[in-house]
Parts: structure tokens; C-alpha cells; sequence
């Protein structure tokens, strides 16, 4: 069986559309189909990124948080999340995938963060009347939330950060450079 018959064989059992495991993946649609048609074959870094899906053995098309049990599947959740964001937003460039990785990996640290504070709050609330300091976690949910805003406005997802980003991916020549200066 070819990596094409693999991609499509692995969609449909877990019934996604061809988009959003393109998505997935950092390729386009179209790519994908051809892939899963065997008109083209992928080069080196999207064939390792295909094996890596393939070989991960987990349905990446969760119904929600709650029925994750790993932090990988949540990551796999928020970073499908992120790119569907940025797509709508026309920010997404394949470029960020590194970033969107990291970004990924900062909320799944403050969502367990979040939950083992919440799971003990009492023993931090006594812990913060007896000393006056606040409690690591607290420091910990701290530093999280100013790292997310710091790589939320570098992905473009915050309204504000998107003012300042070009949209147009062609260089202009010196010539259309010039010619729009009259326009």
C-alpha cells in the first residue's frame, strides 16, 4: 500500500475531509488529493510528517476536550484549532508551524495548571493567608497567560496584532513599487 492509499485509508476512518487533514499535515487540499491519487509523491519533510500521522495510532478528529486522554491528543486539538483560526483570519503561512507548536504546548501547560489549582485551591487559598506570598502555581498560571498573549500576537489571532501584518505574499518589483507611488 503507497502513502496515498495510507492517507486515504487513515481519513476515512476517521472521518475527516481531505481539508482538514491537509490542515493537519501544513499542505493544501489539492496536494493532498493528488497525493491520495497517486499523481505525486511527497518530498522528504512531508512524507516524515505523514508517517508521523499515520504512525501516531490516535483518532486526531476528537469530539471535544473531554474525550481526550493524553496531553498529545489535546495539542493535536488546540493546534487544528489555531490553524483553522488563522486560516479564517488569512494569517496562516506554513512557515508558523513551529510557533503554532509551541503555542500549542503553552496552552495544554496552563489548561493542567489551571486544573491542579483549581483541584487544590483550598490548600493555596491557606497557603496565601498563612505566608502573603502567592503559591508557585499561581506564579506558574502567571507566566503562562503573559507567554500566550506573547505568541497569540506573533501568530496574528489577537484583532489588534493583525493591523500591522502585510497580507500581499508577492514582493513588488521596484517598478510596481514606483507605479503605485502614482496611483
Amino acid at each position: 500500500m503507497n502513502v496515498g492509499d495510507r492517507l486515504k485509508k487513515y481519513r476515512k476512518m476517521h472521518k475527516m475531509k481531505q481539508s482538514e487533514l491537509a490542515n493537519l499535515i501544513g499542505i493544501s487540499r489539492s496536494y493532498l488529493s493528488e497525493l491520495e491519487s497517486g499523481k505525486k509523491t511527497p518530498g522528504p519533510e512531508v512524507e516524515k510528517k505523514i508517517l508521523k500521522i499515520l504512525n501516531s495510532g490516535t483518532n486526531l478528529q476528537p469530539k471535544n476536550v473531554t474525550d481526550l486522554s493524553s496531553d498529545g491528543d489535546i495539542k493535536l486539538l488546540y493546534k487544528k484549532r489555531i490553524i483553522s483560526d488563522m486560516q479564517n483570519l488569512g494569517t496562516f503561512k506554513n512557515e508558523f508551524e513551529q510557533l503554532i507548536d509551541i503555542y500549542a504546548d503553552l496552552l495544554v501547560q496552563y489548561r493542567n495548571a489551571l486544573n491542579k489549582y483549581q483541584n487544590e485551591k483550598e490548600t493555596h487559598d491557606y497557603y496565601m493567608l498563612d505566608t502573603g506570598k502567592k503559591p508557585p502555581i499561581i506564579l506558574i498560571l502567571e507566566n503562562l497567560r503573559k507567554d500566550i498573549i506573547t505568541y497569540s500576537d506573533r501568530l496574528a489571532l489577537n484583532p489588534k496584532s493583525i493591523q500591522g501584518i502585510e497580507f500581499n505574499d508577492k514582493p513588488k518589483s521596484k517598478l510596481a513599487e514606483a507605479l503605485s507611488n502614482f496611483g
